[in-house]
Parts: structure tokens; C-alpha cells; sequence
């Protein structure tokens, strides 16, 4: 925490910038106080996250609404299973895609702030052939081991 002696020779505008997030009075506040400035940037913040958060809310909410219908169903012990095993295979394929979907879009994000387009270019070409190759993994295995699960 910044404390700001009053016999200071800082200028007002700079103690001001100083105290606009840290505006604690002592040196025993370990909290600063509420003010409108820790919402700065909550707007960018916001238009990428509720999006996102409503995606995954409205998938999640299809699953449940499919094992609840399923549920309902004619020998639903067996089909809640088939369901259960659907659920976690796919959640299970999906980590690696989401981990993959994660690197490339941090590699392509630094590359685009050091203004190095070749290098972002060539890790655009890259993700799209591990993308194809990790398709063909799966796709393998899941046609290998249809008859298991």
C-alpha cells in the first residue's frame, strides 16, 4: 500500500492516480475501499465473458434436459447409462480440443501484438492441421471401440 506523506512534493493529479485504486487512509488497511474506479475495464471484460458463459450454460443445460427426457423413457436404467457414458466420452474428447483451442488462441494473440503476421499465419496453418490430425485420432479410436461403449 501506497502512503502518501502530505509534506509530499507530488502533485495532486499524481496522488490522485495514486489513491484512484489505493485509497486506504493508514497503514493498518489491509482492504481498500469501495470505489467506481475497480470497475474500469469491466466492459471489454464483459462483452467477451457473458457469451462465453451463456455458451457453456445453454450446453450443459441441453445435456440435463436430454437426461431428464431420457429418464422418462422405457427401460431408463440402461438408457441413463448409455447416456452417462456418452456424456463423459465426449467430455473426455473435449479437453484436448479446448487445451488446443487455448494454446492457439494465445500463440495467435502474442503474435498479433508483436505485430508478426508470417507468425501468425503459420500458427493459424498449424492449428488447423493438429485440429485435422487430433479428428482423425478420435474418429479412429471411436469407430475402434464402438462395440465397447
Amino acid at each position: 500500500i501506497h502512503n502518501i506523506d502530505e509534506n509530499s512534493s507530488e502533485s495532486a493529479s499524481e496522488q490522485s492516480s495514486v489513491n484512484e485504486y489505493d485509497n486506504a487512509k493508514h497503514s493498518f488497511d489491509t482492504w481498500p475501499r469501495i470505489s467506481w474506479a475497480i470497475f474500469h475495464g469491466w466492459g471489454e471484460y464483459l462483452k467477451l465473458g457473458l457469451p462465453a458463459s451463456m455458451s457453456l450454460t445453454i450446453e450443459n443445460g441441453v445435456w440435463e434436459t436430454n437426461s431428464f427426457i431420457t429418464a422418462r423413457l422405457p427401460d431408463a436404467t440402461i438408457l441413463l447409462a448409455a447416456h452417462s457414458v456418452l456424456c463423459l466420452t465426449t467430455g473426455i474428447w473435449y479437453i484436448p480440443a479446448t487445451g488446443i483451442s487455448s494454446a492457439t488462441s494465445t500463440f495467435i494473440g502474442n503474435s498479433l501484438g508483436a505485430n508478426n503476421i508470417h507468425d501468425t499465419k503459420l500458427y493459424v496453418g498449424l492449428s488447423f492441421i493438429v485440429v485435422i490430425v487430433y479428428a482423425i485420432i478420435i474418429g479412429f479410436f471411436g469407430f475402434l471401440y464402438r462395440w465397447y461403449w
